[in-house]
């Protein structure tokens, strides 16, 4: 399955897409790729990976 997230950052939207057998593969994976996109393009943003998977876990799709 699909798995998608926007980045819900003002002026960002960046959508981050994963392929995952379920629910918890996918957010992890999600972690993976949120934390390199802080890094990259919020740079000012410093969050733990338990931040992120709840910035995440609720907004997070399955795509169709």
């Amino acid at each position: 399955m699909q798995y998608t997230f926007i980045c819900p950052l003002e002026g960002c939207h960046e959508s981050i897409l994963v392929d995952a057998e379920n629910d918890t593969q996918a957010l992890d994976a999600m972690v993976k790729q949120a934390k390199s996109h802080l890094t990259s393009v919020h740079p000012e943003l410093h969050k733990t990976d338990d931040e992120i998977r709840v910035d995440i876990q609720p907004k997070m799709v399955k795509a169709v």
